[in-house]
């Protein structure tokens, strides 16, 4: 992904699951009879189970993009909201907490 809120971390982590899925769905077509049958009749099919599990992949990722835009607007408007604040008011806050 290429969106600046894109972590290295998030890239790791995704590489990770693209890397488990690749070794998990390798595994399973050989030893999956609806895969096997379907990639004799119909070339390198996949199964529903194999679908689903690709899907849960790429839902992953979406979800954690939005995830990760949230965690940086959060910070992009506590940086903003903390140069707007009147001199002191910093200090008020800290003591607050």
């Amino acid at each position: 992904m290429t969106a600046p809120w894109w972590t290295a971390a998030d890239q790791a982590e995704l590489e990770l699951l693209w890397a488990e899925w690749v070794d998990g769905a390798f595994e399973h077509r050989d030893r999956c009879a609806a895969c096997i049958a379907h990639e004799r009749v119909y070339g390198k099919q996949w199964c529903d189970a194999l679908r689903e599990s690709l899907e849960i992949v790429l839902d992953w990722r979406e979800r954690r993009s939005l995830y990760s835009y949230v965690v940086e607007m959060r910070r992009l408007q506590d940086l903003a909201d903390l140069k707007t604040e009147a001199p002191g008011s910093t200090a008020n806050r800290t003591e607050a907490a």
